[in-house]
């Protein structure tokens, strides 16, 4: 009779032991449902304003790995915006390397600027110094005041 009993008490406990491991399942919030920040949000983390990206990012890839951080954006289409007579055009995709150490933002891909009327270039830098951001590319050496860029700019049409 023991021996029936301990077989019905073992199941029982197998039993629990399952609904206990099905409800911490259910009930614990996983790893995925942190939420994940914006580009912008990140953006902001390196001590840049968020009008340095445009409005309407579809996606985006952070890749903290190496020293300088790596964000890949993705738009759905081109997009060009001005802010304080700086033109500049954004491909689809854009490449941009982030190091919060010397609050540089270095662009791999994808940004350009316009250097004359319909004549771009590929801007390669972004350096922020105090409050003033100095756009640095080939023929581009631009200066802008970080107020300037507080607010994400919508796409020209």
């Amino acid at each position: 009779m023991g021996t029936n009993f301990e077989a019905k008490l073992m199941s029982c406990i197998s039993i629990l032991c399952s609904i206990m491991l099905l409800l911490t399942y259910f009930t614990t919030p996983s790893l995925s449902a942190i939420p994940r920040p914006t580009p912008y949000e990140v953006i902001r983390k390196y001590n840049f304003p968020v009008a340095v990206l445009p409005k309407g990012i579809i996606g985006y890839y952070l890749d903290t790995s190496a020293v300088t951080a790596r964000l890949t954006i993705n738009l759905k289409n081109r997009c060009s915006y001005k802010i304080q007579e700086i033109h500049f055009n954004y491909e689809p995709t854009a490449v941009l390397a982030l190091n919060n150490d010397s609050q540089l933002i270095s662009f791999a891909y994808g940004v350009q600027v316009e250097v004359s009327p319909n004549v771009w270039n590929q801007l390669k830098s972004v350096n922020r110094v105090n409050d003033v951001l100095k756009f640095n590319g080939p023929s581009i050496n631009r200066e802008a005041s970080v107020s300037n860029f507080q607010v994400n700019p919508e796409c020209e049409k």
